[in-house]
């Protein structure tokens, strides 16, 4: 689903679930579950071109901010990190971080 800031960001809308993506450098990016379709919050300018590019945020308040007008029922930001990678732990280990926001 092609979900956009516009798209969602209206009175009357219900997000079920809105995860934020942590990333290094200050990146995060939302995944957004909203009537019964589930997908990545899209550049709409660049959506309208044909191009599906995740539209960037640089901190959860901006996330949230931009989402006032919808009803956001549950919220989670999750950050997944590479420190075992870089550090020489061996196996692939689930380190996710899920902080419940809302």
């Amino acid at each position: 689903m092609a979900f956009t800031l516009v798209s969602l960001n209206v009175p009357g809308t219900v997000i079920n679930e809105l995860t934020i993506h942590s990333f290094e450098m200050g990146l995060y990016l939302a995944h957004a579950n909203c009537r019964g379709q589930t997908g990545f919050i899209l550049q709409a300018d660049l959506l309208q071109r044909g191009l599906r590019r995740p539209q960037r945020f640089k901190s959860v308040t901006e996330v949230l901010q931009l989402l006032d007008k919808a009803q956001v029922k549950n919220a989670v930001l999750l950050h997944q990190s590479a420190y075992d990678e870089m550090v020489g732990q061996g196996g692939k280990v689930d380190n996710s971080l899920r902080l419940v926001l809302i």
